[in-house]
C-alpha cells in the first residue's frame, strides 16, 4: 500500500559525518518507532542552540552519544503522535480517583467480581482466578513531578521545571454518550470493548495452559459477556473515566 510507505518514512535534517554547516543534509529516512520510555513527536518548530552546532562539528558529539548517521536536535514544540512502553499520564488524584475509579463502580471490583464468580460456578480454578493480575499502577502527582523537583536528576540539570501541575478527570465519553441516547443495551455494546482492548490478554494468560484453545476463548468471551449484561441491565454508575495529571515544563535559557 502506497500510503503505508508514506507512513513509514519522514523527513528530517540528517548529517552522515561531522564537520560545518554543508554536512546537513534533507533526507528521507524510516519513522522511528518509540521504544520503552520514548515519545514520537511530529515536530512543529525547532530551535537550534550552542549544542547543537557542537555536536554537528564532532565536538560535543559525546555528551549526546552522537554517531552518524545522525538527526541533530533537542528543543522542538510538537504533537505526540505515539508512545512507547510504560509512558503514560495516567495518575491518581488527591481525592483518590484513577482509571475506572472516580465514583461510581470500581471498574477493577467488577472485574475481580465476575473472576470470582467463575470460581464458584466451576468454570476456572481457584490457581487460574490467583493468576489474574492487571498489573496497574498509577502515579501521584508528587511522583510525576520528582524527576523535575530534583535539583541531582539529570532532567533538573537539563534546565527543565515545572510551571504548572494539575490532574483532571476525563469523562468516559461512551457514558456520556448514553446519557444523551439513554439506549443501556447501546452503552453496554460500545463501552465494553474498550475495556476488553487492553485487559483481555490478561485474563486469558491467566487460564491453564492445558485447556484447549477454544475452550479458553469461550471463557473469555463469557467474561466480556457477563460484563455486558451487567451493564445493560443497570447501566447507572458504570464508566471507565481517565484521571489524568498534566504537567506544563520550561526550559531555562
Amino acid at each position: 500500500c502506497l500510503l503505508a510507505q508514506q507512513d513509514a518514512i519522514m523527513k528530517a535534517i540528517q548529517l552522515q559525518e561531522f564537520g560545518g554547516p554543508q554536512v546537513l543534509q534533507v533526507r528521507d529516512i524510516p519513522r522511528p518507532t518509540p521504544a520503552a520510555g520514548e515519545l514520537l513527536i511530529r515536530v512543529r518548530a525547532a530551535g537550534v542552540n550552542p549544542v547543537d552546532t557542537g555536536i554537528r562539528a564532532g565536538g560535543a558529539s559525546g555528551l549526546s552519544g552522537a554517531v552518524p548517521p545522525y538527526v541533530p536536535g533537542f528543543d522542538v514544540s510538537g504533537v505526540v503522535t505515539a508512545i512507547g512502553a510504560g509512558v503514560t499520564n495516567f495518575g491518581v488524584d488527591d481525592e483518590g480517583r484513577y482509571l475506572g475509579n472516580t465514583g461510581g463502580i470500581n471498574m477493577f471490583d467488577t472485574f475481580d467480581a465476575i473472576w470470582r464468580r467463575f470460581v464458584a460456578a466451576g468454570t476456572i480454578s481457584e490457581a487460574e482466578y490467583t493468576a489474574m493480575t492487571l498489573p496497574q499502577y498509577y502515579k501521584t502527582m508528587q511522583e510525576f513531578r520528582a524527576p523535575l523537583d530534583d535539583r541531582g536528576n539529570r532532567v533538573s540539570k537539563a534546565g527543565l521545571s515545572v510551571e504548572h501541575c494539575e490532574t483532571r478527570v476525563v469523562p468516559c465519553p461512551f457514558a456520556a454518550e448514553f446519557w444523551d441516547h439513554g439506549d443501556p443495551a447501546r452503552f453496554a455494546r460500545e463501552y465494553i470493548p474498550t475495556l476488553r482492548s487492553w485487559s483481555a490478554a490478561t485474563f486469558r494468560a491467566a487460564l491453564d495452559a492445558s485447556r484447549p484453545e477454544g475452550e479458553r476463548d469461550g471463557i473469555i468471551e463469557n467474561f466480556y459477556g457477563t460484563y455486558e449484561t451487567m451493564v445493560r441491565e443497570a447501566p447507572e454508575g458504570h464508566a471507565m473515566d481517565y484521571v489524568h495529571v498534566y504537567l506544563t515544563i520550561a526550559k531555562e535559557g
